[in-house]
């Protein structure tokens, strides 16, 4: 049930465009609209039954906070669905602490549609320890925004994305805003001048589509293929045309077989692009290994030409790796989080 105190009840008289009028000047300030969400379960309890429940989730503050949160996974579905089903890109989803007041309670018949419950309690919002974007002094920030001084970059708005996603259980959503925001940030560094290349496993052009320019693939790219015979050289846009009534892409020039210019399992790494990266590690001041388990050789070795050659190596991974004992950074929290956290820190 959805209802929105305050607001305004429409004429109903048609859609015309109204002239913009004086506001009345008054002392106090003008009441704010607020909307109200009540969320009903499907299936109905008895009212003994019912009044129990809420007796045994009041005196436990954690069942209660439980309580909230399923609510809001329910109301935030719904919002969700709206806002894909009418194409609106501007709808959000309400986290806990936007709620004014949260309740918990039960009743019966129409009545609840308008919030009259034959009981309820209120739920006090939870103490949240700091996060470690917030010990970041937020209000110089945003005072560096709004002046100019600072721009929003594009991996910390996909970072808190991410965010939303993983605290509305949508995992495959989250991975894919993380690894887009994981790309920007990467670039941003780059650009900042603290990088002075990535070295990928990736295969799939979203670095270089993000903006990173010193880009070193060491397992290949789809944007290109080649033929197996004479070595021919397609772009990707140009793959899709070669295609036979088989769906096997063959080779304009020679009819040879077209694969992408990628590592298949058995094949054995580029060499140009591993001689580079060995190049880059062995001189590095700080190797960043982020998101990987650095157990699959060769570039799992990468990190020991960076060590042996008096540089340090910082780790951001969930889970542990060969190298935990020797990294000079170790984090392995919450991925976003601690992206986030190392973009502002760095002003």
């Amino acid at each position: 049930m959805v209802h929105t105190l305050g607001a305004e009840v429409s004429s109903g008289r048609g859609r015309r465009a109204r002239r913009p009028r004086p506001a009345p000047q008054t002392d106090a300030p003008a009441a704010v609209a607020l909307t109200r969400l009540t969320v009903i379960p499907a299936e109905a309890s008895q009212p003994e039954e019912a009044a129990a429940d809420l007796e045994r989730t009041a005196a436990d503050p954690e069942a209660a906070e439980a309580a909230v949160a399923d609510g809001l996974r329910t109301v935030n579905r719904l919002l969700r669905a709206h806002r894909i089903a009418t194409g609106d890109p501007y709808g959000h989803e309400i986290s806990r602490e936007a709620a004014a007041v949260a309740r918990i309670g039960h009743g019966g018949g129409e009545g609840l549609a308008d919030g009259r419950w034959e009981a309820a309690v209120e739920v006090a919002p939870p103490e949240r320890g700091r996060r470690r974007a917030e010990a970041l002094h937020p209000q110089e920030r945003l005072a560096g925004m709004l002046a100019g001084r600072e721009p929003i970059d594009a991996c910390e708005t996909l970072i808190l994305r991410a965010r939303a996603d993983l605290d509305h259980e949508r995992p495959r959503e989250a991975a894919l805003q993380l690894r887009a925001g994981l790309d920007a940030l990467l670039a941003e560094l780059e650009r900042r001048g603290l990088c002075e290349a990535v070295i990928t496993q990736n295969v799939d052009r979203l670095h270089r589509k993000a903006g990173s320019e010193q880009l070193i693939e060491v397992h290949g790219s789809i944007a290109t293929a080649s033929c197996t015979s004479c070595a021919a050289s397609y772009e990707l846009e140009q793959v899709e045309s070669l295609f036979d009534d088989e769906g096997i892409a063959t080779c304009e020039s020679c009819a040879g077989k077209v694969k992408p210019d990628v590592v298949l399992f058995g094949e054995l790494l580029p060499a140009d692009a591993m001689a580079e990266a060995e190049r880059l590690c062995s001189g590095a001041d700080l190797l960043m290994c982020i998101g990987s388990s650095l157990e699959v050789y060769p570039v799992a070795g990468l990190p020991e030409l960076t060590l042996g050659g008096g540089g340090r190596i910082a780790i951001v991974t969930q889970g542990s790796t060969p190298y935990d004992s020797d990294a000079a950074v170790r984090l392995d929290g919450d991925v976003a989080e601690e992206l986030q956290a190392v973009l502002a820190a760095l002003g």
